[in-house]
């Protein structure tokens, strides 16, 4: 069960312009399991939870609970913060802030589209078959095409800005599947986060700020992920007994034109097809230099391998070049 200890040292009371009344207070939080849980936690040697919406200030019952926000600061460990406000038009203790779209706090988000199109090489087509010319090897300038992007600008009232939320998600993607209401259900690697920022100028005491929090989505997803290939090839050598990375030949003892297939541990696709050798050019057609079956056995540091058709065709190779988050902690 989630426990709260009152953090003496946040309680505030505030008397601003027109006589308008605002207090604070923060709670630490332990044993919660989730922002949810830590909402609910009850307060140590009392048997009464956390403040809730509109509960009444402990000292000036006219002040009423505007908002709660719970930041995870460690495993299980959250920051309660308690912002008190008199509500408007209030003239005792029995009113209370407005439910529903009344209150900017409550309203639903927004959500607007932007549509844009863009150039990009790839190097697999809808199949996720590998694009290879008539004699199954990778063109050296891999083609463009032509296609459509989607974002999305997502605005809702918060109570207040933290530089840390854009700091911390600007440039990532999401780790996880989560979901928005009102625009459903995003897989895992679909989302990227552009940025998060508030939509207007505002002051340092403004009482509600409009966020925006602008993504872009892709059905494949925005992590590397390209044909494995490459000019050079591991093999094992029968002079040297020994597994080494050489250039590699065609059967004519020249050097592939192109990038040959690779089949993810540093060896050959197509292991009769191609030499693979480390001294003079005229040296590599006696068989002793021909692969024999044996790969780099490491894969670099990073790297994610799939195989394409049980891997008779190609591979492809993958790193993550964005950091990874959890979008559902955004909570929208």
């Amino acid at each position: 069960m989630a426990e709260a200890t009152e953090r003496w040292s946040d309680r505030k009371l505030t008397k601003a312009v027109e006589n308008q009344w605002t207090a604070s207070r923060g709670f630490d939080i332990v044993d919660a399991d989730s922002e949810t849980e830590a909402l609910s936690a009850v307060i140590v040697g009392t048997a009464l939870n956390v403040p809730n919406r509109n509960d009444p200030h402990p000292d000036q019952s006219r002040l009423k609970v505007r908002s709660v926000e719970a930041a995870r600061v460690g495993f299980g460990i959250y920051k309660l913060s308690v912002a008190y406000a008199i509500p408007q038009g209030a003239g005792g203790g029995g009113d209370e802030f407005p439910d529903g779209e009344d209150d900017p706090l409550d309203e639903p988000n927004t959500f607007d589209w932007v549509l844009g199109n863009e150039s990009v090489q790839f190097d697999r087509d809808i199949d996720d078959n590998p694009i290879l010319n008539s004699a199954l090897d990778p063109f050296v300038k891999l083609p463009t095409r032509y296609r459509g992007t989607i974002g999305c600008i997502i605005r809702r009232w918060e109570p207040f800005f933290d530089v840390q939320l854009p700091l911390t998600y600007k440039n990532t993607v999401n780790s996880n599947t989560f979901t928005v209401g009102g625009l459903g259900v995003i897989q895992a690697g679909q989302a990227f986060c552009e940025a998060i920022t508030p939509t207007d100028t505002y002051k340092s005491d403004a009482a509600l700020l409009k966020i925006e929090y602008r993504f872009k989505f892709d059905q494949l997803g925005f992590q590397l992920k390209a044909i494995d290939q490459g000019p050079q090839s591991y093999s094992f050598f029968v002079t040297t007994q020994l597994t080494s990375k050489g250039q590699i030949f065609t059967l004519d003892g020249e050097k592939a034109s192109k990038d040959v297939l690779l089949n993810g541990r540093g060896g050959l696709v197509n292991k009769t097809g191609f030499l693979v050798g480390t001294r003079a050019q005229t040296d590599l057609v006696t068989t002793s230099d021909r692969f024999v079956g044996e790969e780099n056995p490491s894969l670099p540091l990073g790297a994610t391998i799939e195989a394409i058709d049980g891997g008779e065709t190609a591979f492809t190779i993958g790193y993550k070049i964005y950091e990874e988050k959890d979008f559902s902690e955004l909570n929208l």
